[in-house]
């Protein structure tokens, strides 16, 4: 038992606090498809009714109780006589035809990168809530940067940084190693050796202390030393990199965080704050996503202007998280009826909140939901400056722009248009059928006279689209952009509507302009953040 229980917790960790932590989004189908989601769902599934199996023995009735649950989605269990309880069930075989030890590696030292980005955090006092600008991370071996590579979108999430950067060179960001001695620990072991073997330690070079971490241990003057006699610490070549950065490793991967937000970075993690609080009360209240309900808000106290600038700046961002609009308590209607109120502390100042039902008269951010609490109807947001049509998909609508930028990248054909559906929906292209009407009768042939319109789509065999756009407009947020050589682009924030794409910005307007820079000014000197995208919906950036 002594062998088993420990293993099992870990595995336990390792589920709950990263396979479903880090896929939370995924698994609610939140930004990616639905047989993404679905996936996500049906690997989530297969892990725990395996698991339950092999704790049964050591937790009984919590594993009879999920069994209980689970087994009414499992099927037939072909391969079990008896399948009316778990202790009736054998203890499944190993399966060693799904292990895949490069993603096991990857993953790991993924882990590795966020546990040291998470202490670099807890050292400096940064709550995960507030973004920073950039991570470093740091190994000699290119296989560990291309594993920490292909999982870096995990990374990004999880300590809420705007870049990760792979180095092989700490050098390159002015990091050297020096050496402490645990005074603690040698002081009761050396006596009287203590001294002199202490200086020996503070007197070793970059490339001695490089060598220690390698190898676990080192001889000096006769005293074998290992690592819990010796603290290996960082220093930074001069300047200001001291307070800029900060730095952690473990044995030989280096994470090196710039922990210097700037103020839009600031407004971002103050913005979560008020989600935060925002969704603390929805929970309190017993709220579900799909419940239509507004949020009113009152401030007082020290910068309260401040805070009110900041939940104007990212309403889109609040509203959108939180699936309810917000707005001041003096715009509250005599006539709704209050659910819940609470006041909270956050940054010396006291914000009070308090939930009513509906959705207030001028929410057109959000979307009317079913009883599935999916959209069956989804507000406009104006006209983009480059040709587009609405796409309803089942119970979902995306964008298709016709061109990007201005008569650039036309879709002229029915195939071409074809292919932009079944990448917003993440669909197979082969499948999908492209109608001019809700009901799917009407086949589309003309893409050139279809621009403003709203098609619809549906896979051989598939149901017809339920969702439907109010109003005339981009069912999906967008910004308008301004390329140097006059040209009008455009950048959708959302797509499908409620799926996010912040993080493909810089991404997007790079490959549009060969530019990785937004600016809000005509003469191009007023810099914008990728943070605060959300804030310029509607408006001009230029490039």
């Amino acid at each position: 038992m002594y062998t088993v229980l420990p293993r099992l917790m870990k595995f336990i960790d390792n589920l709950t606090n990263w396979y479903v932590r880090t896929n939370r989004k995924r698994l609610k189908g939140e930004g990616n498809s639905r047989e993404d989601c679905q996936s996500a769902l049906e690997t989530l599934f297969s892990v725990l009714f395996v698991m339950i199996r092999v704790f049964a023995p050591f937790t009984p009735f919590l594993t009879e109780h999920m069994y209980q649950t689970l087994r009414r989605l499992a099927g037939n269990l072909s391969d079990q006589k008896d399948t009316a309880s778990v202790h009736f069930l054998m203890i499944p075989a190993p399966r060693e035809d799904l292990i895949d030890v490069d993603i096991e590696r990857s993953v790991a030292r993924m882990q590795t990168v966020i546990e040291l980005g998470r202490v670099v955090r807890d050292r400096r006092t940064m709550p995960i809530k507030y973004p920073l600008p950039e991570l470093v991370v740091i190994h000699k071996d290119t296989q560990c940067l291309d594993d920490v590579r292909t999982l870096m979108g995990y990374i990004v999430e999880e300590l809420n940084v705007k870049k990760v950067t792979l180095s092989t060179d700490k050098k390159q960001y002015g990091v050297s190693f020096r050496a402490e001695p645990d005074h603690k620990t040698l002081g009761l072991r050396l006596k009287g050796a203590f001294k002199d073997v202490a200086k020996e330690i503070k007197a070793m070079t970059d490339a001695q202390v490089a060598d220690f971490i390698e190898k676990g241990s080192v001889c000096l003057l006769g005293h074998e030393l290992g690592p819990d006699d010796v603290r290996v610490m960082y220093s930074f070549g001069g300047g200001s990199l001291s307070s800029k950065y900060e730095a952690h490793s473990d044995n030989d991967l280096l994470v090196v965080l710039d922990c210097t937000p700037d103020q839009s970075m600031l407004d971002e993690g103050t913005s979560r704050e008020v989600m935060n609080r925002v969704q603390k009360l929805r929970k309190k209240a017993g709220l579900v996503p799909s419940d239509q309900v507004t949020v009113h808000y009152s401030l007082e106290g020290k910068g309260s202007a401040d805070l009110e600038r900041v939940i104007n700046e990212f309403r889109d961002a609040i509203e959108s998280t939180t699936k309810s609009p917000i707005r001041p308590l003096s715009a509250k209607n005599a006539g709704q009826a209050k659910v819940v109120e609470e006041t909270f502390s956050l940054k010396e100042m006291k914000l009070k909140l308090e939930i009513v039902q509906g959705f207030c008269s001028d929410f057109t951010g959000g979307t009317d939901l079913n009883s599935n609490g999916t959209a069956s109807e989804v507000a406009t947001h104006g006209s983009p400056n480059c040709s587009y049509v609405n796409m309803a998909f089942e119970d979902r609508i995306g964008v298709v722009l016709l061109e990007n930028p201005s008569g650039c990248n036309a879709l002229k054909t029915v195939d071409d248009l074809r292919k932009q559906v079944a990448v917003v929906f993440g669909l197979e292209e082969g499948a999908l059928r492209l109608f001019e009407d809700k009901d799917c009768r009407t086949p589309l042939r003309n893409v050139s006279s279809a621009g403003g319109k709203t098609l619809f789509a549906k896979t051989s065999g598939g149901m017809a689209p339920n969702a439907q756009v109010s109003g005339k407009g981009s069912s999906c947020r967008f910004i308008h952009l301004k390329l140097k050589d006059g040209k009008d682009g455009v950048f959708l924030l959302e797509n499908p509507a409620g799926s996010p794409l912040e993080e493909h910005a810089e991404a997007f307007v790079t490959s549009l302009a060969s530019s990785s820079q937004l600016y809000e000014d005509k003469n191009r000197k007023k810099k914008v953040s990728w943070t605060t995208l959300q804030k310029y919906m509607g408006k001009t950036l230029y490039l």
